[in-house]
């Protein structure tokens, strides 16, 4: 985990919390441009509110493959 370094006085709990945090936010950037990016370009998922796609509400499902 990388250390983080406010710039005002925190306590550890805070500081070790927006730590998880961050982390959190790197995992979601990897898992996007990973796995959603080229899975929504070759058309094996859709966004569900495709006019909104960086809405807080935006989920992702399988596209019906045509049988």
């Amino acid at each position: 985990m990388n250390e983080y370094k406010p710039p005002f006085h925190m306590t550890d709990k805070t500081t070790n919390l927006v730590g998880d945090i961050s982390e959190q936010v790197g995992r979601i950037k990897v898992l996007s441009h990973g796995n959603l990016n080229p899975a929504l370009a070759q058309g094996v998922i859709e966004m569900t509110i495709p006019d909104k796609p960086n809405s807080r509400n935006q989920r992702y499902r399988r596209k019906q493959l045509d049988r």
